[in-house]
């Protein structure tokens, strides 16, 4: 309060000005990108899913393909059949929860692709194939990705690299 009164209005109006564009750049998620940070299963450095997404996967960027899958599930599964996917896949086939006929129940969020349910299908999305990772969430706000492991299940729906496979 004293620096701010004894400098003149200009030079005070400079520091302010300083001060907030330093911190809008470290909490703005362009500190993450710009040093290509990998960090996101904790908010040490704040990440900016508008900034990330598509290298990250901390959101779901979902294709036209993306799409065709999730509506071939509500299409072609029954009641009972479980469905499983990394986090972004269950956001994805959560935003057809009332909308048809899906129910939360049936959508298994994994991860690590290794405790699958006996019986299920899985949905592998555009991003998962192009990055061979999964994401999980850590927390309020964070995720983690994970590798995808080699999945030898029969492909029963494909649509560019966005694919159904069927365990069980």
């Amino acid at each position: 309060m004293v620096l701010i009164t004894t400098m003149d209005h200009k030079n005070s109006k400079l520091i302010l000005s300083i001060i907030v564009v330093v911190y809008f750049i470290f909490t703005s998620g362009f500190i993450f990108e710009v040093t290509k940070s990998e960090s996101t299963g904790k908010l040490d450095t704040p990440f900016n899913p508008a900034l990330s997404a598509e290298r990250t996967g901390v959101v779901g960027i979902f294709t036209d393909c993306d799409v065709e899958c999730a509506k071939w599930i509500v299409k072609n599964t029954l009641d009972s059949d479980r469905i499983a996917g990394d986090v972004n896949s269950s956001i994805l086939l959560m935003s057809y929860i009332k909308q048809d006929r899906v129910r939360e129940s049936w959508v298994t969020k994994v991860y690590d692709y290794e405790t699958l349910p006996e019986s299920c299908y899985i949905m592998i999305l555009d991003w998962n194939v192009k990055h061979n990772m999964g994401v999980r969430v850590t927390g309020v706000g964070t995720r983690m990705t994970f590798p995808m492991p080699e999945l030898n299940y029969p492909e029963v729906y494909r649509c560019g690299n966005s694919r159904i496979l069927k365990k069980g």
